[in-house]
């Protein structure tokens, strides 16, 4: 809770300028200043020394209507050049896409989504304290909708996969094929899951009924 990450975006523009500041004194990092951040969505590590982020090249050559496809994920270190960033994972080349990539609160599990516009979304994940962390398919090729957090070594699945009104699952990342997933929120008929939390290892739903919201 030292260090804050946040956006800029001059007189409303689609640029913006990924900062960092320190919470005690307010003032912001001299060299922590990240170009084409404009989805950064910063994540922190469980160190507080590092964030994953999703960056977009800064090249006037690439048609503005092609640089989604150009998006690619960067872990960033604080204090260090942004351009020496690790790249975690590459652009997909397809403009109809967005990358977006969430570390678990005890820096084991590293989530990435990606997003093809507003109806599909597929999920990969990483080990990261295996020898050679790899991306491995959590949630691929449904065409469908899924948010997946990780809590306590295991992953809670929100998804409207062959359940328009969305159902919750528990997957062991040890076993994450379909098959393995237990359902422990079933789809309801009377309202629609519309997002969920781990709260104080509990977990939190919003649902939507007759266009009203309640958790």
């Amino acid at each position: 809770g030292r260090t804050v990450a946040y956006l800029v975006s001059v007189n409303n523009a689609d640029h913006a300028t990924l900062r960092v500041m320190d919470v005690a004194t307010g003032k912001p990092y001299e060299k922590d200043v990240i170009e084409g951040a404009r989805y950064a969505q910063p994540s922190w590590d469980e160190t507080g020394k590092g964030f994953y982020y999703t960056r977009i090249p800064m090249d006037p050559s690439i048609p503005a209507m092609d640089l989604p496809g150009h998006a690619a994920v960067y872990y960033h270190r604080l204090g260090t050049d942004p351009k020496e960033d690790r790249l975690v994972r590459d652009k997909t080349g397809d403009p109809r896409t967005f990358l977006h990539a969430e570390i678990s609160r005890d820096g084991r599990y590293l989530l990435l989504f990606v997003q093809f516009g507003w109806t599909n979304v597929d999920v990969y994940f990483q080990d990261l304290r295996a020898a050679k962390p790899q991306w491995t398919p959590l949630a691929v090729g449904a065409g469908a909708m899924f948010s997946a957090v990780a809590h306590r070594g295991f992953f809670y699945v929100l998804t409207n996969h062959e359940a328009p009104n969305y159902r919750l699952f528990k997957v062991d990342p040890q076993k994450p094929d379909r098959r393995h997933w237990k359902e422990i929120v079933s789809q309801r008929s009377d309202a629609v899951i519309e997002d969920f939390s781990v709260v104080g290892n509990h977990l939190a739903l919003t649902l939507l009924t007759n266009a009203s919201s309640r958790v």
